[in-house]
Parts: structure tokens; sequence; C-alpha cells
């Protein structure tokens, strides 16, 4: 009985110490994980970029033999990543030689390259690592690493503080960092923004150096810049530095005396220039200072452009302080009063509004705005009543002054094509007096591409409506300005409607409305402006008899009609007289209307009765009306107008 037993121990024991072997398994266990760099211990969470080629991995992994000896050793080991389907996907394998005595382990390192992260996400932007070690029949699984994939970003892309210039001069240099970026090359370029603007790209968009130095034609008044990094390859996106302001000092801030004659008094008025920098918006502050005292005191409400000068001040020195946000403030030059000089040596580059910003221009063009004037309010001459003697000067940034051939008017046109920013000024000499020189006027040439892809046409839809296409080129941004002529024949220029709009649409109708005078034919062009530049569109005709006109208007004169028998009205001007001679009129009795150009009420300037074939009636130009465009209206007896354009210089 005894034996029976012990037979039955022994085999329990055996059943017992066989279980024990079944039960036992080799271990692996992942130690750490570095990942270009950085190392994860302790299964802690691993951050991946998503999409990054070529990300280096280095896994510490250790094998522990559990198993009894003779059992099989093991074969290889692999690494793996959780799919959200399927079979997960395998990152390497690895099979040095493990250990194979029982109670032994053994640490490896494996190190391999992921072609792309993206392969390796289970679902929303995570996934999880792990090994598998194979031995004999038996496989052992690790523990896991958790990953989180983020979309790779660009880091130290910064740039220096703000910086402030001179106008139209070269500004400090804006240094930038070194950036750090996750994977692959990347370009540099720089965008500026204008105030109440978008960003846009600067010099075509790429740049591509590290450090930027804005350049003269660049610094007209204040904006941003900030330097974009663009990587080469694709799973990255543009990273943007930060903004700095570049700011530009107050210049051209002129000042001239003017002195009209009412009929009464004489008036004497400072008149100053509009200023350039700042933000571009100014405000003012006159001062005086009398002979005795070289001390300046701010004069009370003076806070004009402009000054009009007590009669009692003649003693005493005169200067306008300009001011703008973020610069600092700028002192015009100090004017004696009846200090015997040359008066109203002030010019502006005549232009229908100032509601657009300066104007700029495309490299090889001619400004639209291109006339050159004395600023209507400074009354050009010389105090000693002597001849004044004129001479336009230009030169390029940074050039020396060169007097222009030929242009020794009051007024100048620029006509030669421009291929760099110009700079304009007249010079005047009178006899006993000091020379005068004007203030500068800048005409800047464009960096950006040229404006292309500029068409209007007729809406097939509505008889009323013009369409536009939308511009390439230029900054990217387009406002529009459309302009209608009446007589495209004359060499005066256009009507321009100053709604400034963003739409490359308009109707015809707003246009017939707000011009002062009616017409048997319409003329439309679209200027998109970008950056400053003005690029002219195609032109379209309208007839509110005839419709559409696709080219010239035809003559409806009859085939029998003598040359010497039509009835023609030709106008000219000489100094303040408007000259006006009619053929074949006879007759006939006529009101005679003008109108500026840029609106108002039209004024009748004559009634005539014209008595013969070839009459010429002379007017004069209203005292108010100042030096610009002029648009006639001649209406006669039986009703019929006729209407053209004039120029009062």
């Amino acid at each position: 009985m005894k034996c029976k037993l012990l037979k039955l121990f022994f085999f329990a024991i055996v059943l017992l110490q066989v279980s024990l072997i079944n039960a036992q398994t080799d271990e692996v266990r992942i130690q750490k994980i570095e990942v270009n760099g950085t190392t994860y211990t302790n299964s802690s969470t691993i951050t991946l970029n998503k999409g990054q080629i070529n990300t280096y991995i280095k896994v510490t992994y250790s094998i522990a033999k559990y198993t009894p000896n003779y059992l099989n050793s093991g074969l290889n080991v692999k690494f793996f990543a959780k799919m959200i389907a399927g079979s997960p996907y395998q990152i390497f394998i690895d099979s040095p030689l493990f250990p194979t005595i029982s109670g032994t382990s053994q640490t490896y390192e494996y190190t391999a390259i992921i072609p792309n992260t993206s392969a390796l996400i289970e679902s929303n932007n995570s996934g999880k690592l792990f090994m598998v070690y194979t031995y004999g029949n038996t496989n052992a699984t690790s523990n896991t690493f958790p990953v989180n994939f983020v979309q790779p970003a660009i880091s130290n892309n910064k740039i220096s503080g703000g910086v402030i210039t001179d106008y139209q001069k070269p500004a400090p240099t804006i240094t930038g960092s070194e950036p750090t970026i996750p994977f692959g090359n990347y370009t540099y370029y720089w965008q500026r923004k204008n105030p109440g603007g978008n960003w846009y790209n600067l010099n075509y968009g790429t740049i591509n150096t590290k450090d930027y130095t804005p350049p003269a034609s660049e610094n007209r008044y204040n904006y941003k810049l900030r330097r974009a990094v663009e990587p080469t390859k694709p799973g990255l996106e543009t990273s943007y530095s930060n903004e700095v302001d570049v700011r530009i000092n107050i210049e051209e801030n002129n000042i001239v005396e003017s002195v009209t004659n009412n009929g009464t008094n004489v008036i004497k008025t400072l008149v100053g220039s509009t200023p350039r920098g700042g933000t571009n918006s100014f405000t003012y502050q006159w001062q005086e200072q009398t002979n005795d005292s070289f001390n300046w005191s701010d004069i009370s409400g003076a806070v004009n452009i402009n000054y009009e000068v007590p009669s009692i001040s003649s003693a005493k020195v005169y200067r306008r302080i300009a001011r703008s946000n973020a610069v600092p403030q700028s002192y015009s030059n100090e004017i004696k009063i009846d200090e015997l000089k040359i008066l109203g040596n002030l010019v502006v580059n005549e232009s229908y509004n100032n509601i657009i910003e300066s104007e700029k221009v495309q490299t090889g063009q001619i400004p639209k705005f291109s006339r050159l004037t004395t600023h209507p309010t400074a009354n050009l001459k010389s105090a000693t009543g002597y001849p004044m003697n004129i001479q336009w000067q230009s030169k390029t940034e940074g050039g020396t002054w060169n007097n222009i051939p030929g242009a020794t008017n009051a007024d100048y046109t620029i006509n030669t094509p421009l291929t760099q920013t110009m700079q304009y000024k007249r010079y005047i000499q009178s006899q006993y007096l000091p020379d005068s020189e004007s203030n500068i006027i800048t005409v800047v040439v464009s960096e950006q591409p040229p404006i292309e892809n500029n068409k209007i046409s007729f809406d097939p839809l509505n008889t009323d409506h013009l369409l536009g296409t939308t511009p390439t080129g230029g900054t990217g941004d387009y406002t529009y300005v459309w302009a209608v002529d009446l007589h495209p024949d004359d060499s005066i220029g256009e009507f321009i409607f100053w709604g400034v709009s963003s739409s490359p649409d308009t109707n015809m109708s707003e246009y017939e409305n707000a011009i002062p005078l009616s017409s048997s034919e319409y003329h439309y062009t679209r200027y998109a402006i970008s950056g400053g530049v003005w690029q002219k569109s195609n032109t379209l005709i309208f007839s509110p008899e005839d419709g559409i006109i696709q080219g010239k208007k035809v003559s409806k004169a009859l085939p029998l009609d003598k040359e010497s028998d039509k009835k023609t009205v030709i106008a000219a001007t000489n100094n303040d007289n408007i000259y006006f001679n009619f053929k074949n009129y006879s007759g006939t009795k006529v009101d005679i209307y003008l109108v500026n150009v840029s609106g108002g009420q039209p004024i009748k300037i004559m009634q005539a009765d014209l008595k013969d074939d070839n009459s010429t009636q002379i007017s004069s130009f209203p005292t108010q009306y100042l030096p610009g465009i002029y648009i006639y209206k001649i209406v006669f007896n039986d009703g019929s107008v006729q209407t053209g354009k004039v120029i009062k210089k």
C-alpha cells in the first residue's frame, strides 16, 4: 500500500514539473527607443512627425531565457507597428545570437531608417510600436510604446526687430535666424504688408536670402515685413516668421510763400507740400518766431496743410511741423515774410484725385500721371518782378542732379519711359534773388511682375453691364478705377470715375449719370491698380443711339456733303482766353457753358449771335478756375448740343 502511494506521489511531482516547464516562456522587452536623437523609456509616448521621410530610429531591447536549456533557442526578433486592420507593419527584423542558457538574458540594439512615418499610423494620428520574439514554434510579445503623429513644423524662424529709415533710402538690414526643419531642405522668401493691406511676396516671390535689406524703392511709408521658410519636399507647411515694422521718416515737408490779390487785399499764404513717409497720413502744426527771439511757439488753430499769414506778421519767421504715427516729427524749411525770394516754387504730380496711393510705374512705361506742375495755390512768381529762368532737373536714386534738355517751362511732362526710379525738381533763377529749388517728386519703378490679362467686355445678358477679367501679376491684390472719354480724338484726357472698387465689373449708367455733360458716344476703359501701378485695359465704345460700337464710329455725313459746307466748331486757348471758331453757323444763336473735368456745376461764359459763316468768339476762363482740364458745352438755338475739351495752362 505504501509503495503504491509513493508511485502516485512521484507521478504527481513529474506532472507538476512538466506543467511548470510548459508554463515558462522566454521574454522580450523594449528598454528604450531613440527617434532622431530623442530617447523614450518606460513605454512613454513617442512623438513622430507625420509624413517625415527617412526617420532615424534605434531600439534597445532585451531577451531573457526562462525555458530549459534543451528547448529551442531564439530564431529572430521583429519590430512592428500595429495597424487598424490586417497584419502589423514590420519595421525591421533582427537575428543576433540569443541566450541559450536558462535564467540568462542579453541586451541588444538595432538601428533602422523608417522611409515614411505616415505608414505607421494606426488611427486618429496615433499608433503602437512593439516587438515579437520567435523561438521554436513560440512567439513572445514585448511591452508596447504608444505613438502620437503630429503635423511637423519648422521652428526657429525668427527675424530681428523693426527698423527706421529715411524716405526712399535703403533701410538697415533685417537679420534672420537659421531655421530648424524636421526633414528636407528649404528656401526663403520675404513678404510685405502695407497698412490695411494683405501680405504679398517681394521681388517676384523669392529672394532666397536669410537676411534682407529693404531697398530704397520699397521705403515710401510704414509697412511690415516677415520671412517665409518654404520646404522643398512635401509634408511640411511653409513657416512664417514674426512680423517687424519698417518705419519711414517724414521727408519732403516743404513750404513756400504765395502772394495773391483778391481785388481788395494782398493775401500771403504759406503753402505746404504733402509730405512723404510715416503712415502716409499727417497732422500739422504751424509755428512762428519773431526776429528778436530764437524760440518757436505754436500758432493757435494753425493745424492745416497751409497757413494764411496775418497782415501784421511781416516781421516773423514761420515753419511747419508734420507728424505721423510711429515716426519722429518733421520740421519744414523756414520762411521769413517780406524777404525777397522766388515765391510759390512748389510742384505737384498733377492727378485727378489723391485717393489712390502714390503712383508707381512698370519698367519701360510712362506714368499715367506724368505732368509735374505748380501747386494750384502756390502762385509761382519772382518777388522783384524780374523774369524767371526755369530748369527742370532729374536724377536716379543716389545719383546727381542733371538738367533735363528743353525742360524750361513752369510745367514738365514725363514723356520718356522709365527703367528705374527717378526724382524730379524745378530749379529757378531770377535777377537779384537767391536761387530756388522746389520740393522733389519721386516716380517709383515697380519691382513686381507686370500686370496682365486686364480685359473688359460687354455683358451679353445686360446691356448696362461691363464685365472684367481678374488680372494676373502685380502684388496679386487689385483695385479698379473706371474711366470714360467723351472725345477720344482730343488729346486732353478722360473723365475718371473715382469709385475705387475691388469688383472687376461695373454699370455704364453710373458714369452717364455722374458726368455733367451728355454725349452721343462713350469710350470706357478700366485701370487695374496693384502695388501703385496703373495698367490700362482695352477700350469699349457705346452709343446711347447706336448701341455697341466695335470700332471707330463711322461719320453720318451724306456723301454729297461738301467739306466746305460742313458745320464745325474749333476751340483753342491762349493764356486765360478761350477762342471758339464757328464755320457755317450764320444766323445761329449759342449759349456756351464751361465745367471742370473733376465735376461741379457748369457756368455760362458766353452768349453769342453768329452773324456769318466764319465767326470767332472770345471768352475768358472764370477767375476762380485754376489750371486744369475743362469741358465746354455749346447749346444752339435749334436745341442741338456740341461739347469738347480745353486746357487752362
